[in-house]
């Protein structure tokens, strides 16, 4: 006998897809009160200002680590490339024996 798995309910599905944006919980003349119906019982949420100001930093937080993240990503990226390494360190040792020249001096080469 099998069970076939229960639905989610229409309320946690309409919850997720509404997740207030950023301006939306900056703005105190936004509607904040949110009903939410499952089964007979029916629940008023509201978000005062305390509680769109802390929403707000967590989105930036989340916003932040995020990019960290990308960061790190592209970091472990580069350091298992050993052919970009090589060229980094050739680049660095250019560098270091004077091997460089000036941006408008480029220019100049590449336009002639």
């Amino acid at each position: 006998m099998s069970t076939s798995p229960k639905p989610i309910p229409k309320a946690q599905t309409q919850f997720a897809k509404k997740t207030p944006k950023l301006q939306e919980i900056e703005n105190p003349k936004a509607q904040h009160t949110k009903t939410f119906t499952r089964g007979p019982m029916t629940k008023n949420m509201y978000l005062d200002e305390k509680d769109r100001k802390l929403l707000a930093e967590i989105k930036q937080k989340l916003d932040e680590a995020t990019k960290l993240m990308s960061e790190l990503i592209e970091t472990l990226e580069v350091l298992s490339n050993k052919e970009m390494l090589k060229k980094i360190k050739q680049g660095q040792a250019d560098i270091k024996a004077g091997r460089t020249k000036e941006l408008h001096t480029l220019q100049k080469e590449e336009a002639l």
